[in-house]
C-alpha cells in the first residue's frame, strides 16, 4: 500500500494514448434470503477477472443496502482467492469510519494480499449521517471534521507513524509499553503510484494509498503517472 500527499494535475478524458490498465468495479450485491451466494459469486468474479487478465478488481462499500458493507473484510477474503490482480475500493465513505481502526483493517488486508490493496475514499458528510448518527457517533456529530483532513489522519496511520512516547521500547512480548503504531505494517513500499484529480476549476488534492482518492460531487478520475497530462475534461 502506498501513501502520497502530493497534489495531482488536471487530466483530460477521451484523448491521448490507449488505455494500458483495465479494472472491473462491482457493488457485491446479494439477496436478503441468501447473502452468502451473492458474496461468493462476487469472489468468483474477482477470480475470473484475474484469469481474464484484468489488472484490478474493485468493490464498492455501501451501507443500508444489500451490497458489500465492509470493503476490508471482503478484500481480505478476495486476497486468498487471487494471486496477481490488484484489489481496490471505490469508495469507502470516511465519515462513518475511525481513521485509526480503519487503518488497522486496511493494513491487515494489505498484508494478506501481499501488497495488492488499492483504496479509495469519499470525504464530506455521509449520505445517511442523520439516520445513523446515534449508531455511529458519540455526541453531536455536526461538529466533527469530515473534510480531507480526516483522510489525512488515516493516511498518517497507514504510514505507521509512531504514537506516544518516542523513547518507548518494546517489551519482551513485542508490545510497546508507552506507544506504538498501526500493526501489521502495510506490506508495499511507500512510493507514489497513482495520482487522482477531480475535474473542476482546480484539481483536487490526492492522498494515495496506492489509489487512495477523494471522491466528491464532481466527477473523479484516477490516472497513472505515465498518462498524466494538463487540462481537464469538460
Amino acid at each position: 500500500m502506498t501513501i502520497s500527499t502530493e497534489s495531482a494535475p488536471g487530466v483530460c478524458v477521451g484523448s491521448g494514448p490507449a488505455v494500458r490498465s483495465l479494472s472491473l468495479l462491482v457493488p457485491g450485491s446479494f439477496t436478503d434470503e441468501d447473502p452468502y451466494a451473492g458474496l461468493e459469486g462476487t469472489l468468483r468474479l474477482f477470480e475470473y477477472g484475474e484469469r481474464l487478465g484484468f489488472d484490478g478488481a474493485w468493490i464498492r462499500q455501501q451501507h443500508l443496502v444489500p451490497n458489500v458493507s465492509s470493503a476490508p473484510v471482503f478484500l481480505a477474503a478476495a486476497s486468498q482467492r487471487t494471486r496477481r490482480i490488484e484489489l481496490g475500493t471505490a469508495v469507502i465513505p470516511i465519515g462513518y469510519e475511525s481513521p485509526f481502526r480503519l487503518a488497522e483493517d486496511l493494513s491487515m488486508a494489505d498484508v494478506l494480499s501481499r501488497g495488492r490493496l488499492q483504496v479509495g475514499f469519499s470525504a464530506g458528510v455521509s449520505t445517511n449521517s442523520e439516520l445513523l448518527a446515534g449508531l455511529v457517533y458519540d455526541g453531536d456529530w455536526r461538529g466533527y471534521d469530515f473534510s480531507h483532513a480526516r483522510i489525512a489522519r488515516l493516511a498518517a496511520n497507514l504510514r505507521g507513524e509512531f504514537l506516544g512516547d518516542s523513547g518507548a521500547r518494546r517489551a519482551a512480548s513485542g508490545r510497546a509499553a508507552h506507544g506504538g503504531s498501526v500493526e501489521p505494517a502495510a506490506r508495499a513500499s511507500y512510493r507514489p503510484r497513482w495520482a487522482v484529480s477531480r475535474c473542476s476549476a482546480a484539481a483536487s488534492r490526492s492522498i494515495s494509498a496506492r489509489v487512495l482518492y477523494i471522491a466528491s460531487a464532481a466527477r473523479t478520475v484516477a490516472v497513472s503517472p505515465k498518462r498524466r497530462r494538463a487540462g481537464c475534461a469538460q
